[in-house]
């Protein structure tokens, strides 16, 4: 896999990479939205960076020329992330999370929602810690 720093105008076809033929996400995406598909619910995720994060860091990330996957951030902010589910074992999972650190470094904070627990779970087997509870913010420091 490659990671490419990015616009957010070019980042919909990696939202969709990470999520569009994901059957599962809609159990832990945001239950204050009505999204009823995975088409939605990229359609939300942009909707969401270009309302709240226009100005922040964005990388696609390819494999073989083909996007699938991406994530968001600023300092010391992992901001939204998302890695296509043929891609989610521990080879790739390892290879993504290296991206992430190497993007944003070695000390910085995720912002989840409790019930997304697949997210939750990851960033912990990860290194990260929960901070707080019901909020869920999970905090990484590799120093």
């Amino acid at each position: 896999m490659e990671s490419l720093i990015i616009p957010l105008s070019q980042m919909q076809p990696f939202v969709e990479a990470a999520f569009l033929l994901d059957t599962e996400l809609l159990n832990y995406y945001d239950k204050g939205e009505k999204i009823t598909s995975t088409q939605q619910a990229c359609d939300n995720v942009m909707l969401k960076l270009n309302t709240n994060y226009a100005d922040q860091n964005y990388v696609g990330v390819y494999d073989k020329g083909v996007p699938v996957g991406y994530f968001a951030y600023m300092l010391g902010v992992l901001i939204s992330f998302g890695l296509n589910k043929n891609y989610r074992n521990s080879i790739y999972l390892k290879e993504f999370w290296k991206m992430i650190k190497g993007a944003i470094g070695t000390d910085f904070t995720c912002i989840l929602y409790s019930y997304n627990t697949r997210g939750l779970e990851w960033l912990k087997k990860c290194g990260m810690e929960v901070q707080l509870d019901n909020v869920t913010v999970l905090h990484f420091d590799n120093n």
